[in-house]
């Protein structure tokens, strides 16, 4: 059987680097005047709290873990969708790289959604982070990067 933990709500984001367009027209990621750090719902979309900023955000969320969990037979961590690319760690482990569902990129990780297995590392206290970047800009789309569903999968030894 497989029960879900929804890691909705509040989270701590902190942009780490924005896009800026080179003189020849190439797009380049800086970590300089970035805006502040804050708390965010999430799922959702970073474009009303950060302004429309476009870059690299880095969100952070602490959580503990039933005692359960230890029992299960698979812990997974579900990543509902990004937008762009995102990078994943679990108490400081890189799980790997996601791209968004609608990503025509090749040589990642894997496409949301996806999961991934935790079991290993899942703690009674666990600090998930997600960098999440957004597609660089164009002349005729600006967008920020998005969070979609992030959950533990658990599916316990019982039928």
């Amino acid at each position: 059987m497989l029960h879900f933990i929804r890691l909705r709500g509040p989270w701590n984001y902190r942009p780490v680097s924005r896009w800026i367009a080179g003189v020849n027209g190439d797009w380049r990621l800086v970590a300089d005047d970035l805006p502040d750090e804050g708390v965010i719902s999430l799922p959702g979309n970073w474009c009303d709290a950060l302004d429309g900023f476009e870059g690299s955000v880095q969100f952070t969320r602490a959580f503990r873990c039933p005692e359960a969990v230890a029992a299960a037979a698979e812990v997974w961590l579900g990543i509902g969708d990004v937008n762009w690319l995102a990078k994943v760690e679990l108490n400081e482990q890189v799980l790997g790289e996601v791209v968004c569902s609608q990503a025509a990129v090749k040589g990642t990780d894997q496409r949301c959604p996806t999961r991934f297995s935790v079991k290993k590392i899942i703690q009674p206290r666990n600090l998930l982070t997600i960098t999440v970047t957004s597609a660089m800009p164009t002349a005729t789309e600006r967008r920020g990067g998005q969070l979609g569903l992030v959950r533990l999968e658990i599916e316990s030894t019982e039928d």
